[in-house]
């Protein structure tokens, strides 16, 4: 999003059947009981991937392995497209502030990425990214922080286990680092905020997004 309208440059299907895919999780009622049997998994890097049943990570790969894979890839893609945009001045020239969700804050991070190598900058003002699915790695956030002239916030929530699963199994990187989405970014100029007490699933940054903005203050933004 930005301040004078809304970029949509993939077409929609593609995170709707990522969102049936998501319909395939356990009730809330049984959150705690599959959080305790995971919680090593998620943040205690290998031992505690050695440790899960393979049957749970085999059926994470089955129920979303190619969509996830198709979304991660559709939502770098469409990055590239929105940096392209965003430098030939199609927004009208004046500087933007982005909202991203889960894979729209991936596209956005692709974007700004893009943006760099391009050499664009002033082009983006504020970047808010939510539940970002793509690793903590400090160069890379470092890259990005350098085309926004304003804000850039991460906002994550550690009891997003949806997430933190997903990232675990399909990131070779998963080992070493976190996602963004469920832990803070150690970049200088990042501002990090745990929207811990607000999102206790993937599904609640959209249902919680009024709240979520009012804590980030949008009016510094």
């Amino acid at each position: 999003f930005t301040r004078h309208g809304c970029f949509a440059p993939v077409p929609a299907y593609h995170w709707a059947d990522l969102n049936q895919c998501l319909l395939l999780l356990p009730p809330p009622p049984l959150f705690p009981l599959l959080q305790r049997t995971i919680q090593a998994f998620l943040y205690t890097g290998l031992v505690g991937a050695l440790a899960l049943p393979m049957t749970l990570t085999t059926a994470m790969k089955v129920a979303f392995g190619s969509r996830w894979l198709v979304a991660l890839r559709r939502a770098q893609a469409a990055g590239k497209m929105l940096a392209m945009q965003l430098a030939q001045g199609c927004h009208g020239g004046r500087p933007v502030t982005l909202i991203g969700c889960s894979m729209g804050a991936r596209l956005i991070f692709h974007t700004l990425l893009e943006l760099s190598r391009l050499g664009a900058h002033g082009c983006v003002e504020n970047v808010i990214l939510l539940g970002t699915p793509l690793s903590c790695r400090p160069d890379r956030w470092c890259v990005a922080r350098s085309v926004v002239s304003g804000r850039l916030i991460n906002g994550y929530s550690v009891n997003d286990w949806t997430l933190g699963l997903l990232y675990r199994v399909h990131s070779s990187s998963s080992i070493w680092l976190q996602a963004a989405g469920i832990w803070k970014v150690d970049v200088p100029g990042v501002e990090n905020v745990n929207l811990s007490r607000l999102v206790n699933r993937h599904s609640d940054y959209l249902t919680a997004m009024d709240e979520i903005l009012e804590v980030i203050n949008m009016h510094d933004a």
